[in-house]
């Protein structure tokens, strides 16, 4: 029996529950006889879902991997961006641009840990009615190992179906462009929620925090997710101008900005309390 087969199949029966109110025929007796036969294996998903298209790669989720990194967001939205609360966007569309250090990472036996990256996305409408846009730009100082292996977290593959930020966004997507391999230079302070970016020829943002308009000081935003977010457990919200050129050529000022740290592995979102909630106590 393949052990490693087996546990792809039961992880994913679990994560989609839906599929037993669809088929009436034994789980159990279905995953033995996958098991025993790889290729019937895949003949059995397509067949109790057809409607899914589901690949060697998705479904052969073997490579073990992390994803820890400090990573500044800034969209085109107002200070309540419909991410976060279940709202319309402030404008009827969505762009966004991240960009992170990675402070912990690696792809089975590849090292990431201080690499930079970054992600810009565009729909045309509400991220949930699809037909976005999305480049990924890596570190020029990656390899050829760390390149291929960035590229396929950032990509939303080698994880658990729509199971953290990456996936989510990459299925409401349909143009990829080519990713870039250039100098991404970041200077972010995720307490203070400020942030300078520049990536030659594609990018420059600035972020800054929120100043309270009756003190003229800056003052403290967050948002806590304990449940239900696929990005992040807690951010710290500021503001940000940005302007991106090339392929994915957008610009939005003092808009919508968060700091906070996207800890991903294969299964998905990593709950831990971020080291950021250290000013609670």
């Amino acid at each position: 029996m393949n052990a490693t087969i087996q546990a792809v199949l039961t992880r994913w029966l679990r994560a989609d529950t839906r599929l037993l109110a669809n088929d009436g025929v034994s789980y159990a007796a279905r995953s033995v006889e996958a098991t025993n036969d790889p290729d019937n294996f895949f003949r059995i998903i397509q067949k109790i879902a057809p409607a899914r298209e589901w690949s060697i790669m998705e479904v052969q989720m073997t490579d073990q991997w992390l994803f820890k990194s400090e990573t500044y967001d800034n969209c085109n939205c107002a200070m309540n961006c419909g991410c976060q609360f279940n709202l319309p966007s402030t404008h009827g569309y969505c762009q966004s641009a991240f960009v992170g250090t990675i402070v912990e990472g690696r792809f089975n036996d590849t090292p990431l840990s201080g690499l930079n990256w970054a992600a810009l996305y565009k729909w045309p409408g509400e991220i949930k009615d699809g037909g976005g846009r999305r480049q990924i730009v890596i570190d020029e100082r990656a390899d050829e190992a760390q390149r291929g292996a960035l590229e396929t977290i950032i990509s939303g593959k080698a994880c658990e179906p729509l199971s953290n930020l990456f996936a989510v966004f990459a299925s409401t997507c349909s143009e990829f462009c080519r990713t870039l391999f250039l100098p991404i230079d970041l200077d972010a302070n995720l307490e203070f929620r400020t942030a300078k970016v520049e990536i030659p020829g594609v990018m420059r943002s600035i972020g800054r925090p929120k100043i309270n308009e009756f003190t003229g000081q800056p003052f403290r935003i967050a948002l806590a997710r304990p449940s239900g977010s696929f990005e992040f457990t807690y951010a710290e919200i500021g503001l940000g101008t940005t302007v991106v050129t090339g392929d994915m050529d957008m610009a939005f000022e003092d808009s919508w900005a968060h700091f906070c740290v996207h800890h991903f592995n294969q299964d998905g979102l990593v709950r831990q309390r971020s080291r950021l909630t250290v000013w609670i106590g």
